[in-house]
């Protein structure tokens, strides 16, 4: 004597359905791990490029305000 339940045929089908969808859906992880190090990398490269620009504006800022000091500077000499 069996203790094991017979499904029906639309039972499997939709449990096979299920399954699928799952198996799918894990692919699509897998897929997204794999480019997970790509992701990283872009990242990384884009705050380094974010961390150059800033740094070039403060230089540029920082020269235009000792421009500004040596002719602040400049204009308070006494004239001999």
């Amino acid at each position: 004597m069996s203790n094991v339940k017979e499904f029906s045929v639309e039972e499997k089908l939709t449990s096979l359905v299920t399954l699928q969808k799952i198996e799918s859906k894990l692919d699509e992880y897998k897929i997204l791990k794999g480019e997970l190090p790509m992701e990283v990398s872009d990242l990384e490269d884009e705050i380094q490029v974010c961390t150059l620009v800033r740094l070039a504006w403060k230089r540029r800022s920082m020269g235009s305000r000792n421009s500004s000091i040596k002719r602040r500077k400049r204009s308070r000499k006494p004239i001999p």
